[in-house]
């Protein structure tokens, strides 16, 4: 489960993002675990959100360099507009716990510019179909903005959240297919919970019965 001082950060984040009406969602590692059945996965140990660039840039406006609620430093990239890859470089900002040193890691969508067009693996195999590729972070991860929007409301680790609006095509594209229908990420068993044992799974586990909870949002 996600520790409280984690969970306290999410939620204070979440707080420091509607003072300024700036809609966010979580991304990356942490929507995996929110599909797996909205937990934190076992080897996260921070927060992935996302912001459109615009929205980020409002918030950096009213709230960078701040301390928020007495305890968690919002700090925005001196270089967020800079929008070309930096392998040291990709996130646009971090909430921070000054207590605890953990995080919530920021990376912001813009327009990619010239509309390129990016592949992805198909559903079933078969190679790779192009995707279009409107919106982009640093990483750089490429997303379809019918894809990403509207966003729907859901809860991860008991916080309210908000997802993308087809969370398993994003994960499709920046994980591959076997992300999210495979009944073990990195190895370990998924259970109902949406907790992973820290053992490997083996045949054991198997036998117990590994089965797959998949995050739901509301419609």
């Amino acid at each position: 489960a996600l520790p409280t001082t984690l969970r306290d950060l999410l939620a204070s984040f979440s707080r420091l993002a509607d003072s300024t009406f700036s809609p966010w969602w979580i991304a990356h590692g942490t929507l995996l675990g929110w599909w797996w059945g909205g937990a934190v996965l076992p080897w996260d140990d921070d927060v992935d959100v996302q912001m459109t660039l615009s929205d980020l840039l409002l918030l950096a406006s009213r709230r960078n360099g701040t301390v928020w609620e007495g305890r968690y430093l919002f700090e925005v990239n001196p270089s967020v507009l800079v929008r070309y890859h930096e392998r040291e470089n990709t996130l646009d900002a971090r909430f921070i716990d000054t207590v605890t040193g953990r995080m919530v890691d920021v990376t912001a969508l813009a327009g990619d510019g010239g509309g390129r067009g990016d592949e992805r693996e198909k559903e079933g195999g078969g190679g790779r179909e192009a995707v279009p590729a409107v919106a982009a972070c640093k990483s750089p991860h490429r997303y379809a903005t019918r894809e990403m929007f509207p966003l729907r409301r859901s809860v991860f680790e008991g916080v309210d959240v908000w997802v993308p609006y087809d969370a398993r095509a994003v994960l499709v594209a920046e994980y591959g297919v076997a992300s999210v229908g495979a009944d073990r990420v990195q190895g370990l068993c998924v259970q109902r919970n949406g907790a992973a044992v820290g053992a490997a799974c083996g045949e054991e586990a198997a036998v117990g019965g590994c089965c797959r909870y998949r995050g739901e949002a509301e419609p």
